[in-house]
């Protein structure tokens, strides 16, 4: 028997459509996208794929079952993967439920407030009112959102708890910005929140889900601390960006989906890997590739370093950044004080970088400053200087140190990240150094300079290679032309 059958019956359009958006998650997911973004969707397998993971383990708990696994989704920037994930999928459950809890965690809470404005927009759209008017809120809160049959959605950051709250589902949602992925404090605060924090919060112990969806940031991150837990069943999907040997590819079958090697050519093509990889092979191992690397583990392969014996003619620029020590002396240590540095850097016709000179010491102020007019004088007006300017007190030295060069270009420069973010300011400069197109000019100061590259960020001092981040962000930024 068919509608055929029943050649009167009149069919709403309306209720057609909500029945389908209640069936199939992506469905719903492919006729709200217009509410929380305004560019044209562009479709990939990962979205019906991702989408029909989570329903199948949203229609066990609408049921009540016992939980059988947790999900952690390793996949690229770039993915749409929070819209799916974080924004509309509690949207999608309420149809189905609107009884169910959610905790929803991100590293901020800027971020929590973002998402859940963005589920609020679907909830209060005249499409969804008329589609599916017996779904409502409560509430309007962001933090705190309520539906009218008991149902919420609590949106917390890794510096909060979820007081008093126990949920249906746990999504965690780049629980580490990748902006601090190198700070092992930062992978610490996640772990615990996870540990701490959240793995109480549960309706039923055996029956709320874990649904951790991020990219991969670094060998400590949340998600290789969920993986790594002893008799926790998980269920991982990690979608890399490209498929190289296919080994990193979970589940296994997903790797048919691959066209010429990339996951989604459209969203992410080899033209724009190739300017991602300009931003360190660690964060592209990492975030794209989802294979994060040992910090400090070959970060630096000085043997790609050429020595020179002369350095060419001209360059397209040449600067000599300063990364300046506040102290001479660590107290009551002698010699363990930071050292002041001046690395001298080009970049040359060709696009190669130079190591053309480092002036390295341990010097009190005043000293400090007569060192870095008289290697000013001695480079000559055509090499740029850089001062990095740190935080706080740094700004009223760095304006000090610019008024003692007086007569010559002088740039200031903060670096943006905490101060844990050495070795990701190094990266860029890096990949360069490992591929080969870094060269260093013979003179006594290799020694050092190379040992500290070699162990960084393990190495004692740290102070060469930010000031070689540092030039490097100058040489590679600037265009005008000079000689040495």
């Amino acid at each position: 028997m068919t509608l055929l059958d029943f050649p009167n019956l009149t069919v709403d359009k309306n209720t057609l459509e909500a029945d389908l958006c209640k069936r199939s998650f992506y469905d719903f997911f492919l006729r709200f996208w217009p509410v929380v973004d305004p560019e044209v969707l562009k479709r990939n397998w990962h979205i019906e794929f991702l989408c029909n993971e989570l329903q199948e383990i949203a229609e066990r708990v609408i049921k009540r079952e016992a939980r059988e696994y947790d999900l952690v989704i390793n996949i690229c920037p770039s993915s749409s993967k929070s819209i799916i994930c974080t924004v509309m999928f509690p949207v999608w459950c309420w149809l189905n439920d609107p009884t169910l809890k959610f905790i929803c965690a991100s590293h901020s809470q800027e971020l929590c407030n973002y998402q859940a404005d963005r589920s609020r927009d679907i909830l209060i759209s005249d499409k969804y009112q008329e589609l599916f008017p017996e779904t409502r809120l409560a509430t309007e809160g962001v933090e705190m959102m309520y539906t009218t049959k008991g149902g919420w959605r609590n949106g917390v950051s890794v510096g909060q708890k979820p007081v008093g709250k126990h949920a249906h589902f746990h999504i965690v949602d780049d629980l580490v910005d990748p902006n601090v992925a190198y700070s092992e404090a930062e992978m610490l605060n996640a772990r615990k929140f996870l540990d701490q924090k959240l793995s109480g919060r549960m309706v039923d112990k055996g029956l709320t889900p874990l649904i951790m969806v991020m990219q991969r940031l670094a060998i400590t991150d949340p998600a290789q601390h969920i993986l790594d837990q002893p008799g926790r069943v998980i269920r991982h999907i990690c979608i890399p960006a490209e498929l190289g040997d296919g080994k990193n590819v979970r589940p296994r079958a997903l790797r048919q989906f691959y066209k010429d090697g990339l996951f989604d050519p459209a969203r992410l093509s080899r033209k724009e890997l190739d300017k991602v990889k300009l931003q360190g092979e660690f964060t592209y191992a990492s975030q794209y590739l989802q294979q994060p690397k040992p910090l400090g583990e070959g970060l630096f392969k000085v043997e790609k370093i050429e020595i020179c014996d002369e350095p060419p003619k001209h360059f397209q620029n040449v600067f000599r950044y300063w990364d300046k020590a506040y102290t001479s002396e660590k107290a009551g240590q002698p010699g363990r004080g930071c050292y002041t540095v001046g690395v001298k850097m080009g970049r040359d016709l060709k696009g190669q970088i130079w190591i053309i000179d480092v002036v390295r010491g341990r010097w009190e102020p005043s000293q400090r400053e007569n060192v870095i007019r008289r290697t000013a004088e001695l480079d000559g007006k055509k090499v740029t200087i850089a001062i990095e300017e740190e935080p706080a007190a740094g700004k009223e030295s760095a304006i000090n140190t610019v008024k003692n060069l007086i007569g010559f270009s002088v740039r200031r420069d903060r670096p943006t990240g905490s101060t844990g973010d050495k070795s990701k300011r190094a990266d860029p400069f890096a990949t360069q150094v490992n591929v080969g197109n870094v060269k260093i000019l013979e003179a006594p100061w290799n020694t050092a300079y190379l040992r500290e590259l070699e162990f960084f960020p393990f190495s004692d001092f740290k102070d060469q290679v930010d000031a070689s981040a540092g030039a490097f962000k100058m040489v590679t930024a600037g265009r005008h032309v000079g000689a040495l």
